[in-house]
């Protein structure tokens, strides 16, 4: 029990994990579309990408001011199926939002971003749908039906005093 249980939560975790990971990120970008400028005022830290089981990337990215390097800058998350290896990024900002930064690298897959999210949202919804179909289930076979219920009356054995139950039907009280 405990052992399906920890699986569970682990498939769960699996699946949610990715959504919160590179999800706001990636509604950000959508967001803004295509108007982006690049940025000179900002640099970038630190850049690591990822490859998990020759499968997913997943890409961080924390960048600073380029005048005040001890300014808190912000991080950039990003997954896609497939590699990002040996790709170059470029800090971009949004031209109606100023507080809103992307990646070169990150609107040239946006394609391949979108995918990748839509397809781990898919196995959520199809990995939740069949715990709710199999706890359905379960239920329905746990429960016997009313008509399958027999109720049988025990005989009390002779010496035996039942309480609230006469022994002999034939007994009169004159």
């Amino acid at each position: 029990m405990v052992r399906g249980f920890l699986f569970l939560a682990a498939v769960a975790f699996t699946l949610i994990g990715p959504l919160v990971y590179a999800g706001p990120q990636l509604a950000s970008d959508l967001q803004v579309g295509g108007r982006w400028v690049l940025v000179d005022d900002l640099a970038i830290k630190e850049s690591k990408c990822t490859r998990w089981y020759y499968l997913v990337s997943t890409c961080h990215i924390e960048y600073v001011a380029r005048g005040d390097a001890s300014r808190v800058g912000g991080t950039l998350n990003y997954l896609v199926f497939g590699s990002w290896s040996g790709e170059r990024a470029r800090l971009l900002r949004s031209t109606t939002d100023p507080n809103r930064i992307g990646t070169t690298l990150g609107l040239e897959h946006m394609q391949q971003r979108v995918i990748s999210f839509s397809v781990f949202v898919l196995m959520l919804a199809m990995f939740l749908l069949t715990m709710i179909r199999f706890g359905l289930s379960a239920s329905r076979t746990s429960k016997p039906s009313v008509a399958d219920l027999k109720v049988e009356e025990s005989v009390p054995t002779a010496g035996v005093r039942s309480f609230d139950r006469r022994q002999n039907g034939g007994a009169q009280v004159t």
